[in-house]
């Protein structure tokens, strides 16, 4: 009985995202995930595509405004 008043809110609240302007549905959810994860893998190719070694920790360390 003490949970009552929560459910009670949480529906409220429920009811209210379902008539917001931009309902956040589990497709849109899905697709917005997917999206993230293709971005991700775009930026890691590109990263990996276009990386360029260089070996500084054997060179000695000095600002440029010394």
């Amino acid at each position: 009985m003490n949970a009552a008043p929560d459910i009670i809110d949480e529906m409220m609240f429920n009811e209210e995202l379902s008539r917001s302007r931009f309902a956040i549905t589990p497709q849109r959810l899905s697709a917005l995930k997917d999206f993230s994860t293709f971005l991700s893998l775009f930026i890691n190719l590109v990263l990996i595509a276009f990386i360029e070694r260089v070996d500084h920790y054997r060179d000695v360390y000095e600002p440029e405004l010394i």
